[in-house]
């Protein structure tokens, strides 16, 4: 089960970055000169191949920085919900137990998901989608060759005659916002949202609020705030549900004002806190930290990330891992290639390792060759000497827990570093020489 130093783990988890800078041959400390949340930005994503088709509905911008995955269509939203159902009792006993430091075979549990689809009924055939207010940054994901912008709302033009519907991502609270915009000539009575996928039922509470209960949670739909744009006064306003369609009821409009209705829909799960596994720098001094930003209990394709910021303090990139990882491994910098490697913790066909340009983010297409008896690699390290680089981690079907992996080729070259025979033998860290002797954490 990997470990992790103590003191790093502090630092990052408390979500703040320090960045040391020298000024002479020796290595001093000086007081930082900048720091930053590593927490993840609360952005829309726009979507350039990364995210598949759901259901046939092509997806155009997605948002996943809480255990709710939103997904933006042009018909609305749909909201993807993850969970592990377990195969074997003592299989979620075990994991609950050790919160992920044990590699539980994948055959014990299968990870599930559910669709929610909010999506608005009846809308004109032109409506026209545009992002605005740009993120610091760009996103990169995977193995996918594309920089993808992020954006802090996302309005949905003239979706009904005279309406626009704006979302954004509130930055006190969980959940996403929208906003109903009425300019004047706008019928309140053409508008309706429909919920359908996985809905076990709807309800509307004593405060208007909109109960919707799904296989895992409920979801809710906080009763709408009405007041016109111009700050005139508040106007009564409240939801009317029938069939899984929602209506909105507005009371003495005046039709020559713009009225703006604002609703707020929430998840049980909110957004979590990050952890910090680890830290590099290159010679320009550029940071960049390697992070975890998801719900711990359910796996996910996105979660991992790697970020870079500048010697001032500047974003400049978000890399999101996306292999097959349920397991956090780590990151490399290679600095005389000026390349990234990112490792799986664990994968039971065998961990692999990718690599990105650390310039701007994206793969080069490399990714090491697995090997069935060296499922894991919790670290890695590059030997200058002999240009390599060295895997560490362990098994659940061998005693294997080195490999030595060639950045040419992706081969790997796969040793017993111990001496020791058996099964679940973890390195969880490590550092290399001068002269190429590598120590390990075991």
């Amino acid at each position: 089960m990997k470990k992790y130093n103590a003191l790093l783990k502090w630092l990052l988890s408390n979500l703040i970055l320090l960045l040391f800078i020298t000024t002479t041959a020796q290595t001093q400390y000086k007081k930082p000169v900048w720091q930053t949340k590593i927490k993840s930005q609360k952005a829309f994503i726009e979507n350039k191949g990364q995210f598949a088709d759901i259901n046939n509905k092509k997806v155009l911008f997605a948002n996943f920085e809480s255990a709710e995955h939103f997904y933006f269509t042009s018909q609305g939203l749909i909201i993807k919900l993850d969970t592990i159902l377990f195969k074997k009792p003592w299989a979620k006993k075990m994991l609950d137990v050790f919160d992920k430091e044990k590699e539980v075979e994948r055959e014990y549990f299968k990870e599930t998901s559910y669709y929610l689809y909010s999506e608005w009924q009846n809308t004109n055939s032109d409506v026209k989608i545009e992002a605005s207010n740009k993120t610091e940054g760009y996103f990169t994901f995977g193995m996918h060759k594309e920089i993808c912008n992020g954006y802090q709302k996302i309005t949905y033009k003239n979706i009904y005659p005279n309406v626009d519907i704006e979302y954004t991502i509130p930055n006190d609270s969980a959940g996403i916002k929208y906003s109903l915009i009425l300019h004047p000539g706008a019928d309140v009575s053409n508008i309706s949202l429909k919920y359908t996928g996985d809905v076990n039922e709807m309800l509307q509470d004593n405060n208007g609020n909109i109960i919707i209960k799904t296989p895992l949670h409920n979801m809710v739909e906080h009763a709408p705030k009405s007041y016109y744009s111009d700050a005139s006064g508040d106007v009564a306003s409240s939801y009317i549900l029938k069939d899984n369609l929602i209506t909105f009821f507005v009371s003495n409009t005046n039709q020559t004002q713009t009225l703006v209705i604002d609703p707020w829909f929430v998840g049980i799960t909110g957004y979590t806190d990050p952890y910090g596994y680890d830290v590099e720098y290159d010679w320009s001094g550029n940071l960049y930290v390697y992070y975890n930003d998801i719900d711990a209990s359910v796996p996910s394709n996105f979660g991992l990330y790697v970020r870079k910021f500048s010697p001032a303090g500047a974003l400049l990139w978000t890399h999101v891992v996306t292999t097959q990882i349920m397991y956090e491994g780590n990151f490399m910098l290679d600095k005389l290639a000026n390349k990234i490697y990112i490792s799986e913790g664990f994968n039971g066909s065998g961990a692999t390792a990718y690599r990105i340009n650390a310039s701007d983010g994206l793969t080069d297409g490399f990714v090491s060759q697995q090997n069935g008896s060296f499922r894991e690699m919790w670290d890695m390290a590059f030997d200058c000497n002999l240009n390599r680089i060295i895997g560490v981690g362990g098994g659940t079907n061998s005693n294997l827990n080195g490999g030595l992996i060639n950045p040419t080729s992706g081969a790997v070259t796969i040793a017993n570093f111990t001496g020791l025979p058996g099964a679940g033998q973890d390195i969880s860290c490590n550092t290399v020489d001068d002269q190429g002797n590598l120590f390990v954490v075991y």
